[in-house]
């Protein structure tokens, strides 16, 4: 299985500051994905990071060049301001400058590609949040509209420490039994035994049945 991780980190260091977005640590984010799957050999799961600038045109060139079972964004979403209220995921331009990318967008390009990832992991604020009364209107919402069998996002403001350790916890339960549901809820459990404030803000969306997400490979 082949996992595409992406981290949009802005060079515009003014613009960034302008909508007031927190600088990520991508070193530190790569390191947590890659001591997740060190456990296995490169046979079974190869990660590969899409290197900056993070447009949407090079992320769909990426998941057309290879099929990835799993698409993990590092970043920020947002559901819009006062007078804007879509919305979307703060990825880059060519120049590596910030720039806004709906979720209507976002989605549009995942519902071309002729194979969807399995599961899209959208460590990222407000992407299951909805800014209006349309349920189906949030990122994560209309991805698995677009097609995609399992969505990860968060509904509201998480910090990158509880969003890092949520991933590393809920890949590890996907590698041992692949049911998805049941890795989020395992992972969910070990924030909330933690105390952390902010445990319950990671939720799925799935348009599975069982939760199955891989069939668990026989040692």
């Amino acid at each position: 299985r082949s996992t595409l991780s992406s981290s949009s980190a802005a060079s515009d260091v003014y613009k960034r500051q302008a909508y007031d977005l927190t600088p990520l640590d991508i070193d530190r984010e790569r390191a947590n994905l890659e001591q997740v799957f060190a456990q296995l050999d490169a046979q079974t799961v190869r990660v590969d990071f899409l290197p900056a600038p993070v447009t949407l045109a090079r992320l769909e060139k990426a998941l057309q060049d290879q099929h990835y079972h799993v698409l993990h964004f590092v970043g920020h979403g947002s559901i819009g301001t006062r007078h804007n209220k879509k919305a979307g995921l703060y990825l880059q331009d060519k120049e590596g400058a910030t720039n806004i990318v709906s979720g209507q967008a976002f989605a549009r390009m995942l519902a071309h590609q002729h194979t969807r990832p399995d599961l899209v992991f959208l460590a990222a604020c407000e992407s299951a949040k909805s800014a209006t009364g349309d349920a189906f209107r949030g990122i994560a919402q209309q991805v698995v509209q677009a097609g995609v069998p399992a969505v990860v996002a968060m509904q509201g403001s998480v910090s990158m420490a509880t969003a890092r350790q949520f991933s590393a916890e809920c890949y590890r339960g996907l590698l041992r039994h692949g049911i998805v549901d049941l890795a989020v809820n395992q992972a969910r459990s070990v924030l909330l035994t933690e105390e952390r404030p902010d445990a319950l803000l990671p939720v799925l969306f799935m348009r599975l049945r069982d939760g199955t997400l891989w069939e668990r490979q026989s040692s």
